[in-house]
């Protein structure tokens, strides 16, 4: 057996010997360690006027890039009918159009190309029509297939939209202040638009049935939390 054979077995042994009351002391130090370190740093002054200046800069940096016409502030409740049947939530389908801002790898790829391969709920052949009656747009204008995706491009894509239904029991308002919205949650309704829901979901409802407007969901509490 080698020198280097001896440290590895020495080294195996050792870490054997470790008991689960000792990796749990070291972890802790660690932390305790960690925590120390962060704090002393908060306390620099020098810290904390570099911090003051990054956030100062990244607030104008965010109100700089978005501007009034920008699609991403687009509210489009006046949309949102809904209805109830069969103990369900519903919402008559309505005309939407999905924004996007041009991914890196989309760049000086033909629309065509992207739209059929990056999207596949619907084929090729859906994307050629919509492109041609003018549904797929680039930057709100017609295009054609061959079209190639450029830097800020702002991609469209107009359609006619069904939303699965959700519970239709009531979202009860535990706590309305100044600045914080409490809700009881139920369960088969999600928090915020994605995938297939827009409108039934607890923002939209809130705001379309409780004139609400502005909401930012800060955390939930449900079966793992």
């Amino acid at each position: 057996m080698t020198v280097a054979d001896d440290a590895v077995t020495m080294n195996k042994e050792k870490m054997v010997e470790e008991t689960p009351a000792e990796i749990e002391r070291k972890r802790q130090l660690n932390k305790e360690k960690t925590a120390k370190k962060r704090k002393l740093a908060a306390e620099n002054p020098i810290y904390q006027e570099i911090k003051r200046r990054e956030l100062a800069e990244g607030k104008k940096s965010r109100s700089c890039n978005r501007k009034e016409d920008d699609f991403r502030n687009v509210d489009d409740i006046h949309t949102a009918v809904y209805y109830f049947e069969d103990d369900l939530r519903k919402v008559k389908p309505y005309y939407f159009e999905y924004k996007s801002f041009a991914k890196g790898r989309w760049l000086n790829r033909p629309l065509l190309e992207v739209f059929a391969s990056e999207f596949r709920d619907r084929n090729e052949e859906y994307y050629r029509y919509a492109i041609e009656r003018g549904l797929l747009t680039i930057n709100d204008k017609p295009v054609t297939a061959d079209t190639l995706i450029k830097t800020s491009d702002v991609i469209g894509h107009k359609i006619h939209r069904h939303e699965p239904p959700c519970t239709d029991e009531p979202i009860k308002i535990v706590h309305e202040g100044d600045d914080l919205l409490v809700i009881d949650k139920p369960g088969g309704i999600p928090v915020h638009p994605a995938g297939r829901f827009r409108h039934n979901t607890v923002i939209h409802v809130l705001k379309k049935e409780h004139n609400i407007p502005k909401l930012y969901p800060a955390n939930r509490l449900d079966l793992p939390t």
